[in-house]
């Protein structure tokens, strides 16, 4: 279309008022369904875009929770791992410590049967007559200090002497360690239950 077309259309359209209203009209009408459209049109792109990236990001979201939910349950795996492992070796502890007490406890008791031989044989020794005539000097010396005991072997009396004086605190330990011991178990039953 030429400028000189354009020109008589637009001064014929001024020349008659009426024709001038209908060009008004016609072009409200084009533009009026067309502006909506473009419009939509474009709201419609922006509102694809922006639900595009919403999806992205969610998408990015649950990866990242994922994520931490796995690492979560790793290191919770390997918590009870470790508290199970634990557990177990402060079973194994205590079965070593029972088992070592009760070694100690039957080593004990052998050594006190054994120490008391040598502390009746230190004194049937002391009584014999072989070892009167031997130690004939040592009788002498006891019955005139009037209620003297007739010394015996110095290195077996020795670890007689040390033996009663052990044997008398050990009593002594035993009742604290007793009540201890009472304590600490009725201590462990409350916490287990």
């Amino acid at each position: 279309m030429s400028d000189s077309t354009a020109r008589e259309i637009i001064e014929r359209a001024m020349a008659n008022r009426s024709v001038y209203d209908a060009m008004a009209a016609r072009e409200n009408k084009v533009w009026g369904s067309i502006l909506p459209a473009l419009i939509k049109d474009q709201i419609r792109k922006l509102q694809q875009h922006h639900l595009a990236e919403i999806d992205e990001y969610k998408s990015q979201i649950r990866k990242v929770q994922q994520h931490y939910i796995n690492e979560i349950n790793h290191y919770t795996s390997q918590i009870v791992s470790q508290q199970r492992q634990s557990k177990d070796e402060a079973e194994k502890y205590k079965s070593q410590i029972r088992k070592l007490r009760q070694e100690y406890a039957a080593t004990t008791r052998s050594l006190m049967r054994m120490l008391s031989k040598v502390e009746k044989a230190a004194a049937r020794l002391r009584d014999s007559r072989r070892w009167k005539l031997v130690n004939f000097g040592g009788v002498m010396k006891a019955k005139l200090s009037h209620g003297g005991e007739l010394p015996g072997y110095g290195d077996l009396d020795e670890v007689v002497a040390a033996y009663s004086q052990w044997r008398a605190s050990s009593k002594k330990n035993a009742v604290r360690k007793s009540v201890a011991i009472d304590s600490s178990a009725k201590a462990e039953k409350t916490s287990d239950a």
